[in-house]
């Protein structure tokens, strides 16, 4: 009898073990100097697997009643990720993930990312990106909603994502604010999520609690005429110093990895875009 029951208990432990190594995680955001920043460490087998540091923050809409009582009207909620946050993670050979919750989970963001490979010039080459976000939250939490009708929670999602691309065995980094929209199951409405002083690596991580060499990244001011404003955002894109302060439609090299990478901003009607480089630790290398 008790030979037929340890089988079992030795599946149940090696189970248990499995868990317990996915949920090794640690909050590390007391360490930042910018209490706006938060730094996430996923460990599996006493070794990081995904290091993520960044300051976010969501703006999210909300209906409320017009001082009629008859019409509604819509808020905004801006809400940051807040230090002292509850974190889980799992780490993969292709998938991982990051889910972060706060305030007694009346909110939740989940971060997924995807490594795969690409035909590049180069032949076959991988990369990984955050390939889906998912940010729950109640409109019945008092901190940031006031008054909300029909409070309760609701899932704001991306779509089609495919953000933060970069070359695998190396960590992303980029100092310029993000924006990435989501939809949420509130009557569609959008929700945008603000990052920044971004630095992520989700795979193959060599040094316990030590980022990868990062890839150069750029920021690219884009001009929008019918917006009549200047947006700011990382390009993915590689180049060398020569290649810094040109249009993009005047350097095939920058044409050339913006329609790889698909980067933000190199959409037919703009009137220009320019490129700078960010402080980065490592030399940008000549394509």
């Amino acid at each position: 009898m008790a030979g037929g029951r340890l089988p079992g208990l030795l599946f149940l432990l090696h189970a248990a073990a499995h868990l317990a190594a996915e949920q090794e995680v640690e909050n590390l955001s007391g360490l930042s100097p910018n209490p706006e920043k938060d730094i996430f460490v996923v460990r599996e087998n006493r070794t990081t697997c995904l290091m993520a540091e960044f300051a976010a923050k969501f703006i999210v809409p909300y209906d409320v009643w017009a001082s009629n009582y008859v019409d509604l009207i819509t808020e905004q909620a801006d809400i940051p990720l807040s230090r002292g946050a509850e974190m889980k993670g799992k780490c993969g050979t292709s998938e991982s993930e990051l889910e972060i919750s706060w305030l007694e989970q009346a909110y939740t963001l989940k971060l997924f990312f995807l490594k795969e490979g690409h035909n590049t010039s180069r032949g076959q080459e991988a990369f990984w990106r955050l390939s889906r976000i998912q940010f729950t939250y109640d409109t019945s939490e008092r901190t940031y909603f006031k008054d909300a009708v029909s409070p309760g929670k609701h899932t704001a999602s991306s779509h089609r994502l495919s953000a933060l691309v970069t070359p695998a065995g190396k960590s992303y980094e980029c100092q310029a604010q993000q924006t990435i929209s989501l939809i949420s199951s509130d009557h569609q409405k959008s929700v945008q999520l603000l990052l920044s002083e971004v630095r992520v690596q989700p795979f193959d991580i060599t040094a316990d609690f030590v980022f990868s060499e990062e890839l150069a990244f750029f920021i690219i001011l884009v001009w929008q005429p019918h917006l009549g404003s200047i947006s700011c955002a990382c390009s993915s894109a590689r180049m060398s110093k020569s290649h810094a302060g040109k249009r993009v439609n005047d350097d095939p090299v920058i044409q050339a990895y913006s329609r790889l990478w698909k980067c933000e901003g190199i959409e037919p009607g703009l009137a220009s875009v320019m490129c700078f480089l960010t402080l980065v630790a490592v030399p940008l290398q000549a394509i």
